[in-house]
């Protein structure tokens, strides 16, 4: 497994929800479930190419794509830029680094700034992982499974070579899970992709 990525499952930090930029020390950070892939990282194919992505699927649930049928099935002239991508990662962690030490200075939280500290150091490597990645992502057709798709999200997850993809949202009542195909950007090859969704009532 290539270092970087021992270095940051190493990381004694929580998973917890992303948040825009409003003073909360919160964010996603590598933690059990591995590192995890921003939302800039997935397209989910719109109804027009989904044919065309089960198609390619065939039986399988995951395929690495060349960057000409990721170009095909984006339906762009050039693939999103890798330098840009993986910029923005780690000035989203730069950010929230920033949040937390601000609200750790403030007397109201200061039953609460050991913890904001230590998130800080954990954005700040998080960011500098995101820095000396190679600018090379590579683009993996994944076959995801969701419920209700209104008012879900994804979370994604990179661990060893192993993608992790879940899709979550809010439900009234038992439902069966449709097949999405979505496209992502990984930053290491993957040997191995898992899939899961879930419904709360």
């Amino acid at each position: 497994m290539p270092k970087h990525l021992y270095f940051l499952i190493a990381l004694s930090a929580v998973v917890l929800p992303a948040s825009a930029r409003d003073l909360s020390c919160s964010g996603d950070l590598p933690g059990k479930y591995g590192i995890p892939l921003p939302a800039e990282r997935m397209v989910r194919l719109p109804a027009a190419r989904q044919d065309r992505a089960f198609s390619l699927l065939d039986d399988a649930n995951f395929r690495r794509l060349s960057d000409s049928e990721a170009s095909d099935l984006l339906q762009l002239a050039t693939l999103p830029s890798a330098d840009e991508l993986l910029a923005h990662q780690a000035a989203a962690a730069e950010d929230h680094a920033d949040q937390c030490r601000e609200l750790a200075a403030k007397p109201f939280f200061a039953s609460q700034k050991e913890r904001m500290l230590k998130d800080a150091a954990a954005f700040d490597q998080f960011a500098q992982y995101a820095k000396e990645l190679p600018r090379r992502l590579y683009p993996y057709l994944v076959k995801s499974q969701v419920g209700f798709e209104g008012t879900g999200g994804y979370w994604i997850f990179l661990k060893d070579h192993t993608l992790t993809v879940n899709h979550g949202s809010l439900g009234h009542g038992p439902v069966e899970p449709r097949s999405v195909p979505v496209v992502i950007f990984s930053e290491a090859e993957v040997e191995n992709v898992t899939v899961d969704y879930s419904v709360a009532e």
